[in-house]
């Protein structure tokens, strides 16, 4: 019987015990370094009943169960992620713009089109690109800077209908006050130019001067302030005419980008 026993453990290459249920070799759960199911030349892998209807991989990793070229989202790196060209052997590989050899990932390699040589890795590590559907007209992996499409400042004060309309404006007003205080004298001029014989003078005969060397008079002021009052109406304003706007731009907070309420997470292939 311990032949038997060794031969079977030998062959089976199984760590726990074995028991009989209807007609079978049930194995116990196994443990993390001692799985219920594990291979001669790597005993410690293999599988492990870690919880009711739960089976694990322990000691490695299971292949198959994600798809080459799976890209997922992680809240943190995991265990086994490649983060530059000199990493081999990784299961996923974060897009960060890395360069790989086809040898050391030919499944993702042959998913990618690459049959030969490297294979570089998109980037959306260096910018922190948002990921988005391919369209019509932009294909799968295709990058794109940031642009900012067509749209428009809405006036926040329109202009109103009488500012738009043929208009004119009515102006009014009263001078200062005008002091008319100042005595002043208007000259006459001399009795030889105005009396002399021959000068122009109706009744004057003769070529005698009369005797008068000077006539004067002094006007009197006339003690009054005074205004003037003016009014008036423009000229029509042309209903074709523009107002100046201008646009404000806030003050941004703090950054360099445009962009919504957002998380970030480690981007990923499969490899």
């Amino acid at each position: 019987m311990r032949l038997i026993k060794a031969t079977l453990k030998n062959t089976l290459a199984h760590t726990g015990a074995l028991t009989n249920t209807s007609g079978q070799l049930i194995p116990a759960d196994g443990t993390s370094t001692k799985p219920a199911y594990s291979f001669g030349s790597e005993p410690t892998l293999g599988l492990q009943r870690t919880a009711a209807g739960v089976m694990s991989v322990v000691g490695g990793t299971l292949k198959g169960t994600r798809t080459v070229g799976e890209v997922a989202m992680f809240l943190k790196e995991p265990p086994s992620l490649g983060k530059t060209t000199t990493d081999t052997g990784k299961d996923w590989l974060e897009l960060n713009g890395a360069t790989y050899n086809v040898t050391d990932y030919p499944a993702l390699a042959t998913f990618l089109g690459v049959s030969s040589g490297i294979f570089t890795l998109d980037d959306m590590y260096t910018s922190g690109r948002f990921p988005r559907s391919r369209t019509a007209t932009t294909a799968a992996r295709t990058a794109q800077a940031d642009t900012v499409g067509p749209h428009t400042h809405p006036d926040v004060t329109p202009t109103t209908a009488a500012e738009t309309q043929e208009h004119t404006h009515t102006f009014s007003g009263t001078t200062g006050a005008m002091n008319a205080n100042a005595a002043h004298t208007h000259s006459i001029g001399s009795g030889a130019n105005l009396l002399q014989a021959g000068g122009g003078n109706p009744g004057i005969t003769g070529s005698a001067a009369l005797g008068v060397t000077q006539i004067s008079a002094v006007t009197n002021a006339t003690n009054i302030d005074h205004g003037h009052t003016f009014s008036g109406t423009t000229a029509g304003r042309s209903a074709s005419h523009n107002h100046t706007v201008t646009v404000s731009t806030p003050a941004n907070t703090g950054t360099t980008e445009t962009r919504p309420v957002a998380l970030s997470f480690v981007f990923a292939v499969k490899t």
